[in-house]
């Protein structure tokens, strides 16, 4: 894993890029507007992933490229959904219910059930980039096979995007939220460049090249 290179990506990655990003902002504008952003947004994450796997990760993806980038950010979002839906029924009956026993047991298991899952996600960002069948990387088992090649490789890269994305954010305050709308470009490349990685070193760059 280089989690340096994956700092630098998004300035290095195309004499373009400046451009590439500003489209980024775009979405992120309309991320209130039914999610659109973030469909586009998880979309692009993901065509970065690819270029990873594949050995390009030079290459910044095109946004002119966007009917495979909204593809791949809904299946992103329905799997969001699949995988969630156990956490979205419980946070509902907690919100119905006024029992302190029973809320912080509900609360609990939504701890347990959340935080191993959102790890498996490296794994299904690296599944949905690599081209395998769409129900393949629904299985949590394909993710947990990534993410526990190398258990303390995915939870440093877990960390590191999370504080790479805290930090883009904690600059947005700084700049009176202006600094987040550039963030959000910058940690989607960010992740997609580290989740690329980890799926490429857990699956080999020659298997990784050919999934």
């Amino acid at each position: 894993m280089d989690y340096g290179l994956a700092f630098t990506y998004l300035p290095n990655s195309s004499k373009n890029w400046i451009s590439k990003a500003a489209m980024g902002v775009v979405f992120a504008l309309c991320i209130p507007i039914l999610g659109l952003g973030s469909i586009a947004l998880a979309g692009w994450g993901i065509a970065i992933a690819r270029h990873v796997i594949h050995g390009d990760e030079d290459v910044l993806p095109e946004w002119s490229e966007l009917g495979p980038i909204i593809i791949d950010g809904l299946k992103f979002a329905v799997l969001l959904f699949i995988w969630f839906l156990p956490l979205w029924i419980l946070t509902a009956i907690n919100a119905f219910i006024d029992q302190g026993f029973v809320n912080i047991l509900i609360s609990c298991c939504t701890f347990l059930y959340g935080l191993p899952f959102s790890i498996l996600l490296l794994g299904a960002f690296g599944s949905l980039a690599s081209d395998q069948s769409y129900a393949e990387a629904l299985n949590p088992m394909n993710a947990y096979k990534v993410v526990s090649a190398n258990w303390a490789t995915t939870i440093i890269t877990f960390l590191v995007a999370a504080v790479g994305y805290f930090a883009a954010a904690l600059v947005g305050t700084i700049l009176c939220g202006i600094g987040i709308l550039i963030g959000i470009p910058y940690g989607i490349s960010l992740m997609g460049h580290l989740y690329g990685q980890l799926y490429r070193e857990s699956q080999g760059p020659a298997k990784a090249a050919v999934a």
